[in-house]
């Protein structure tokens, strides 16, 4: 049987310790815009729209799509500037857009170790045949249609746990809700939105308020395996899907050519990548100044196969199970993470 870990977020690092669940807003005054550098068949870069939302505090980030793709720790693998402050000089509400012949998808994400406990998001069917204004300079023009907002579970593909109806294909003045409660269903610490649309035109939601609540008690399981037989070693690691991603250097970048060019801080949507963490299982001795290290001179964690199943299999001695203290990007930068081992089976 594989060895696993059970691992909680350290709540201490990035809220109190005593806080143990809390509600913020997604809206522009909280967070900063991020724009991605997409494909030459998405339009939102070059009419200065953005792919991301991030808290400017909390590990807490909104992400947009064309399509319902996903990376291996379930994050947006091919996001889209779909997202935007609506309002000359960037002081409007923040709006979702999307089209013309697909549908819109974002999600919102926190790292392992968090869970969301319930969400109330209420936005305006109000951008029918309007035009929105995503920079002091950059103007979009949007089409009518019908449009219906849902949550999915675990994916944008899920079944529906939440909708709020069908909007209409003009504008209205009802506040759509979309909401659910930590009362109902099982909750984790990423959430999936779609917006369905009826004709082929470009659309748009006004998002008047987004509120969020989460804990950060979040336990989950990081299991620790064998990858087969081999040498017995004194120091094992295994890795585990933390739910951060690594967007790679935002810098100055173009879109286009000529009198169609655009040019804008961003990221580049290509290369997003998951952010794995590691577990260590190490025998008392395999220490080196104070860093466990494969350097036992007698090596007792044995990788076994049995039946085709893999696991470790451990001699007589003193083991020692570590979390992750940081986390490392595909070009070698390390940034701090925070995990407190709450168990084992």
């Amino acid at each position: 049987m594989n060895k696993k870990v059970a691992l909680a977020l350290l709540s201490m690092i990035l809220v109190p310790l005593a806080l143990m669940a809390q509600s913020v807003t997604v809206s522009p005054s909280t967070g900063n815009l991020v724009a991605a550098l997409t494909g030459s068949s998405e339009t939102g870069f070059e009419n200065g729209m953005s792919a991301m939302w991030r808290h400017e505090q909390l590990p807490l980030s909104l992400t947009v799509s064309d399509g319902t793709g996903l990376t291996d720790g379930g994050e947006i693998s091919v996001p889209a500037c779909n997202l935007c402050v609506n309002g000359n000089g960037g002081d409007g509400p923040l709006t979702i857009l999307g089209g013309s012949s697909i549908d819109s998808y974002f999600m919102l994400s926190l790292p392992r170790g968090y869970r969301f406990k319930g969400y109330k998001l209420v936005v305006l069917n109000n951008l029918n045949g309007k035009t929105v204004y995503p920079t002091s300079t950059n103007t979009f023009s949007l089409g009518s249609t019908t449009k219906t907002l849902v949550e999915r579970d675990g994916s944008f593909t899920g079944s529906i746990l939440a909708t709020t109806g069908e909007m209409a294909s003009s504008n209205e003045e009802t506040e759509y809700v979309l909401e659910r409660d930590g009362n109902e269903g099982k909750w984790s610490n990423q959430l999936y939105f779609r917006i369905q649309h009826g004709s082929d035109a470009y659309y748009g939601l006004t998002i008047k308020s987004f509120t969020v609540y989460f804990t950060a008690e979040g336990t989950f399981d990081a299991p620790i395996a064998s990858a087969g037989r081999g040498t017995a070693k004194s120091l094992v690691m295994s890795s585990f899907k933390t739910n951060k991603i690594d967007i790679g250097a935002v810098k100055s970048v173009t879109k286009g050519t000529g009198a169609n060019a655009a040019t804008f801080y961003a990221y580049t949507a290509s290369k997003v990548t998951d952010l794995d963490a590691y577990t260590y299982i190490y025998q008392d001795d395999a220490v080196q100044d104070g860093v466990p290290l494969d350097v036992a001179e007698t090596k007792k964690i044995y990788p076994v196969r049995t039946n085709n199943t893999d696991y470790f299999a451990f001699g007589n001695g003193i083991y020692y199970a570590e979390s992750p203290t940081q986390v490392y990007t595909p070009t070698g930068l390390s940034a701090p993470i925070g995990f407190r081992i709450v168990g084992a089976k």
